[in-house]
């Protein structure tokens, strides 16, 4: 649990003149002998240029640390994109413009279909813009899909912990 609470960030980005915020969290590269600062976050959060070079992070934003975000503590500004898609997945791959701060984690990935399983989901997330939250899901492949979003594309799950709600966009899905 760590790896992700230390993973992952509080975002907040500007666009079209209004500030937003996501979640959103560090990945590991395929080479183990570099940290390269790769941020994943949601193409419905950031999928523009303008909006990637505004992205400032907030790392290790918990309940235990008082007066977080504090900006400069622990903390990025800017960014590039990487790879973004809205059409087979929702997903924006950032390069950080600084380092992650120490202490950060990089989580790992897999491309492992599981849309048609039962899995079980762990989410750490900033709903509302609030301290890390934890919540649990489970990967439902019997929940009805909308027709733009089929099953496949998109993971379909419900809640068995805890919730998301605005802000929650971005965060990574750890299994």
């Amino acid at each position: 649990v760590s790896t992700a609470v230390n993973a992952v960030a509080h975002i907040l980005f500007a666009s079209g003149g209004w500030l937003y915020i996501c979640s959103g969290g560090l990945v590991a590269d395929s080479d183990t002998n570099t940290n390269i600062p790769y941020f994943m976050t949601a193409n419905h959060c950031i999928s523009r240029d303008s909006e990637a070079s505004s992205l400032e992070t907030f790392f290790f934003y918990t309940a235990a640390c008082g007066q977080c975000p504090d900006p400069g503590a622990h903390s990025t500004v800017g960014s590039s994109i990487v790879s973004t898609n809205s059409r087979t997945s929702d997903y924006t791959l950032l390069r950080l413009s600084g380092s992650a701060p120490g202490g950060a984690s990089f989580l790992g990935w897999s491309s492992q279909d599981i849309t048609t399983t039962t899995t079980s989901l762990y989410r750490i997330s900033h709903p509302q813009g609030a301290p890390q939250s934890y919540s649990e899901q489970v990967v439902d492949p019997t929940k009805g899909v909308c027709r733009s979003w089929p099953r496949g594309k998109w993971i379909y799950s419900r809640d068995v912990f805890g919730a998301t709600e605005g802000g929650s966009s971005g965060s990574p899905v750890v299994n």
